[in-house]
């Protein structure tokens, strides 16, 4: 059977970003994370010696200092299968078994009916305890807010206007979500998260989109290599002001994503730097930094 863009869509998301599946822990499921330095895709297809044709869709390891010390599958769900019942545990075990460390199974439910399914523990498995996934449902991701909001969890609010690309004010929140990629990622990320948008909506909804995306010069994405040369050659003298804004964000959403704490002097300086080639060396350094003061020596 074939894969759903909005089934394959969020994967996308997550082997483009796997930063979003801790955010999904901390801030959709309250999980408290230890300390990690780097997010990693770890290949679901590739633990089993004997090929089985069941794989997980994503699968994301929080390491430190090249050792795991988080785990999680992801797996989106646009259907009640209760085939998946036999198939998440053993997605589960083989990769508990890889990273010997606390792992998680996070069913992103793409209807409010499978997340209520998907809710349910599999009895059959331990019983009298059973496997309860941990379950996003459309209700269970915030709708997309503000663009300070969506650049402090840039790819958190792509999928959130993933989640809600149809609804009525879809094409609105996936606008928030592009502007939230261009000032944080850059032009080509904000590309790249419009057509997986484009991809998903129906057309009245992406027809809407078009339209704002048209009103707003902010978030106007080239689509021809002329538009591209046009638009490179306004962009050679430094950066947009609001990318350097998004940078900083990204900065100090970043730290807070890898639980550092960062005091009201060091989050002004951070947005003071007007620097884009600073702010991207502190980005770098926040990847791996224990504290704030050794993003600036």
């Amino acid at each position: 059977m074939s894969l759903s863009m909005e089934h394959e869509a969020p994967i996308e998301l997550c082997r483009e970003h796997p930063e979003v599946v801790p955010a999904i822990l901390m801030h959709l499921l309250k999980v408290k994370l230890p300390y990690f330095s780097r997010v990693r895709v770890t290949d679901p297809g590739t633990r089993t010696l004997v090929p089985t044709g069941q794989r997980s869709d994503a699968a994301v390891v929080l390491e430190d200092n090249g050792k795991p010390v988080v785990a999680a599958i992801l797996e989106p769900q646009g259907r009640i299968d209760p085939g998946k019942w036999f198939a998440w545990p053993k997605y589960v075990a083989d990769l508990h078994a890889e990273v010997r460390c606390d792992t998680y199974l996070i069913v992103l439910a793409l209807t409010r009916s499978v997340a209520a399914w998907a809710r349910q523990p599999i009895g059959s498995f331990l019983p009298g305890h059973g496997l309860v996934p941990r379950v996003i449902g459309p209700d269970d991701v915030p709708r997309v807010g503000s663009l300070k909001e969506a650049c402090a969890e840039p790819w958190l609010a792509a999928l959130a206007a993933m989640m809600h690309a149809d609804d009525e004010s879809g094409p609105e929140e996936a606008l928030v979500a592009v502007q939230a990629a261009r000032q944080t990622g850059g032009v080509d990320q904000a590309w790249w998260l419009y057509q997986l948008l484009r991809a998903i909506m129906t057309k009245e909804r992406y027809q809407r989109l078009e339209e704002f995306i048209m009103l707003h010069p902010d978030v106007y994405l080239p689509k021809t290599d002329f538009e591209w040369s046009q638009f490179n050659k306004g962009e050679t003298k430094g950066k947009a002001e609001g990318e350097i804004k998004g940078k900083a964000e990204a900065i100090v959403r970043l730290l807070g994503l890898r639980q550092i704490a960062v005091n009201d002097e060091d989050r002004a300086r951070i947005h003071a730097e007007r620097e884009m080639p600073t702010l991207d060396r502190w980005f770098d350094r926040a990847l791996m930094a224990r504290s704030v003061s050794e993003l600036f020596t």
